[in-house]
């Protein structure tokens, strides 16, 4: 979807942000498979990320915030429990990618989500 694309309603974004909002808890903490939790919203929002709607653009930022502060040392994502999983790097990249982001210059230790290792 290009950006600004109007495939949803005002109240099915304001409800879909607001559902990310309440479960803000699951996706900030590794424990619970962050990347796995909220890469999906964030593909969902990502076509609003660049309109008007700053509190869309604030979450998905916070979100993506959350997810590169748990990439591991080897540029890899963590699933449920912090076990390193490709799905879910693959789901980091997929949500970097979804607002323009190359999942290429996301790195830790200098090792990107492309280029991980497990």
């Amino acid at each position: 979807m290009r950006q600004g694309s109007n495939y949803a309603t005002v109240e099915q974004t304001d409800y879909l942000l607001d559902l990310a909002m309440k479960n803000k808890a699951t996706w900030v903490s590794p424990a619970w498979g962050m990347t796995d939790n909220i890469s999906p919203v964030i593909l969902a929002l990502s076509p609003y990320y660049n309109t008007d709607n700053s509190s869309i653009k604030e979450a998905i930022d916070e979100a993506l915030t959350s997810i590169k502060n748990a990439q591991s040392i080897t540029g890899s994502q963590a699933g449920y429990g912090g076990t390193p999983s490709s799905s879910s790097t693959g789901l980091a990249i997929a949500a970097f990618s979804a607002i323009g982001t190359d999942a290429g210059t996301v790195t830790k230790n200098g090792k990107s989500l492309i280029e991980r290792k497990f």
